[in-house]
């Protein structure tokens, strides 16, 4: 009984020192993915750091950029200002042609007024003689049916 039990004792012995060498087996696997874990992090992290100075890279220049159309549009404003005063005093200057154009204007818009409302009437003659070229057509119809 004693031999039988000496070698349960070596069987769970050595069982043992086979669990014991997959949990190493297991830890070490384990260690290793969690080392290429680490190095993935790091190089995401270095990815994030480039992308984030190209960012601030690209935000620099588009500040420097918003800065020199600033400057642009203060000098075209000024420009701009300047020439609404020339045309100012050109528009003085032009206000008795203006004036007289308007009224050239006005006086062709009379003259075809006039000349829609003559049409206007020549038409309706027209249209009353054709009328009564009609009735006496349908008359004559009705007379030969």
């Amino acid at each position: 009984a004693s031999a039988a039990a000496a070698e349960r004792v070596r069987a769970a012995e050595e069982a043992g020192r086979a669990a014991v060498k997959a949990a190493e087996a297991r830890t070490a696997a384990e260690a290793e993915r969690a080392r290429v874990l680490v190095e993935q992090a790091r190089g995401e992290v270095g990815a994030a750091r480039a992308e984030a100075a190209e960012a601030k890279r690209v935000a620099d220049a588009a500040v420097a950029e918003a800065q020199a159309l600033r400057g642009q549009l203060k000098a075209a404003a000024a420009a701009a200002e300047r020439q609404a005063a020339e045309a100012a005093k050109t528009a003085e200057a032009g206000k008795a042609a203006e004036a007289e154009a308007v009224a050239r204007a006005a006086r062709a818009e009379e003259r075809a007024a006039v000349e829609t409302s003559r049409r206007s009437a020549v038409e309706a003659e027209l249209q009353n003689k054709t009328d009564e070229l009609q009735n006496k057509t349908d008359e004559l119809q009705n007379k030969t049916d």
